[in-house]
């Protein structure tokens, strides 16, 4: 007791006084943080499972959704691969959508179509696809790098393209359904010293996302080629550490019992239900072309945008040449505000209604990828490509004709850089270097590239180069002659 009162005395006077006079002022005052008891309730299901190719992970993904309910949908971008177990035996029943754009955008419709359907559980067979496929996040860096003045991906194409990554994310976590997610799985690398050469190391697999993304998933599982999982993240104890041969019903059945487990969670919002409202929307029926996201948080009609919504509704804005007067007025004109108001971000999260918010991001999304259009679809500058060493480039080349070796000009793959990693140039030349190798060192090359989407640094390429170059050798002694013309 002594001491308490002996580091009482040693407080400042006039912050005690403060404190004081703020606890006499109103008692009853409630804090800004409140703490409150902590209670298990029943949960959603937020499992991925990852692995190469033919490892079994849609296979794995329908059965773990069998045990978790009878209505099951699945939004497919590995061009109907799930559809080749309808009607299985031991295989759900389910409805499928074949997505073929993969921005995120693409993938939030879906996600709330299947909410809006009535469905108990959604299986994203996968999610890599958002990442590293058509209109996947990568692409809309390149894009948004594209289309900017800098060329710098961390200020321009990764300024727009987080945020939709984000809004993803966020949707499929605060989801309403079990969501079970795949995700491919590839050859991870490091740098590592070799006689003073920065050298590519295999160390193991990682996950063809965003780095991190593991972290977000209640139970994650790893497949291999003979359809062993390897739980590696799991918050469900019975589950940690474990493997499964040729996973299952068992798998499925620990999952449901461990999210089964506590009080029900809070009845929903008495709201009129998106089943009510869309009542005839199936998932067949989402239209293909890419349109607008909607915000993944679900706010009342009379609620306000978050400090995010807003932050991401300006970037949108500046991304789309406006300046701030002019999304002032712009802002003004939409909420029917006085022309002398200030718009200022505190005054759109307390002021714009929700609906007002998704009016504006609509008009700035449509109105930024009427521009991408506009850019893209110019002529590239000569020598150069609209997509520097992306698959668009090695197609063209791919149609002119027979490869040959005067298809490999040095001058292209030794184009000195202007800084310490590769040049577009340099990189596009390697790709028609690696397809001419063949499909599994294009593929070596392509993982490579999707591991560094910072670029390449130059020691790494040189080293790529001289491999492929010799491997080009090799296999050109090894054509007959007669191939060889």
């Amino acid at each position: 007791m002594e001491e308490h009162t002996a580091v009482a005395t040693l407080q400042p006077p006039l912050l005690q006084q403060l404190r004081n006079s703020d606890r006499q002022t109103d008692p009853q005052r409630p804090m800004a943080v409140t703490f409150r008891k902590a209670t298990r309730t029943q949960a959603k299901a937020r499992v991925a499972l990852a692995g190469p190719s033919g490892s079994g992970k849609t296979y794995t993904a329908l059965l773990v959704a069998k045990a978790l309910g009878t209505h099951i949908a699945v939004v497919d971008t590995e061009r109907g691969s799930s559809s080749k177990y309808a009607g299985e035996a031991g295989m759900p029943e389910f409805d499928v959508v074949e997505l073929e754009s993969f921005s995120p955008e693409r993938y939030i419709e879906a996600i709330q179509a299947a909410e809006a359907a009535g469905y108990e559980v959604l299986i994203i067979d996968s999610l890599s696809h958002a990442w590293v496929g058509k209109e996947g996040v990568l692409e809309q860096v390149d894009i948004a790098r594209a289309r900017s003045k800098t060329g710098n991906p961390f200020t321009e194409g990764w300024r727009y393209a987080s945020p939709l990554h984000n809004r993803l994310l966020d949707t499929m976590l605060q989801s309403k359904l079990d969501l079970i997610v795949t995700m491919r799985s590839k050859t991870k690398y490091v740098l590592e010293e070799h006689n003073g050469r920065q050298m590519p190391k295999q160390v193991g697999m990682e996950l063809v996302q965003r780095d991190g993304i593991e972290y977000e998933w209640d139970i994650v599982g790893e497949l291999d080629k003979e359809n062993t999982l390897v739980i590696t993240k799991s918050r469900c104890k019975a589950l940690s550490g474990k493997s499964f041969a040729q996973p299952g019903a068992e798998l499925g059945e620990a999952v449901k019992t461990w999210l089964r487990m506590g009080a029900p969670s809070a009845a929903p919002d008495e709201r009129p239900t998106p089943q009510e409202l869309f009542a005839l929307v199936k998932l067949e029926s989402i239209p293909q072309s890419p349109s607008v996201a909607v915000p993944a948080e679900e706010s009342p009609p009379e609620g306000h945008p978050t400090a995010d919504h807003i932050s991401s509704l300006v970037e949108m804005a500046r991304s789309c040449g406006v300046d701030l007067t002019s999304f002032g007025d712009h802002m003004r004109r939409l909420m029917q505000l006085a022309d002398d108001t200030k718009i200022t971000k505190k005054f759109l999260r307390e002021s714009m209604t929700m609906a007002q918010y998704e009016v504006a991001w609509q008009h700035y999304s449509e109105m930024l990828k009427k521009q991408v259009e506009e850019d893209v679809s110019d002529d590239p500058p000569p020598g150069e490509n609209a997509f520097p060493g992306g698959p668009e480039a090695i197609t063209g080349l791919a149609e002119e004709g027979p490869q040959t070796e005067t298809s490999e000009p040095d001058s292209a793959v030794d184009a000195p850089a202007d800084g310490p990693y590769a040049t577009p140039q340099q990189i596009a030349a390697l790709k028609r270097l690696a397809q001419q190798v063949g499909d599994e060192a294009y593929a070596d090359v392509q993982d490579m590239l999707d591991h560094h989407p910072e670029g390449l640094v130059l020691g790494v390429y040189e080293d790529v180069k001289q491999r492929l170059r010799a491997r080009k050798a090799a296999k050109k002694e090894d054509t007959p002659v007669h191939q060889q013309g």
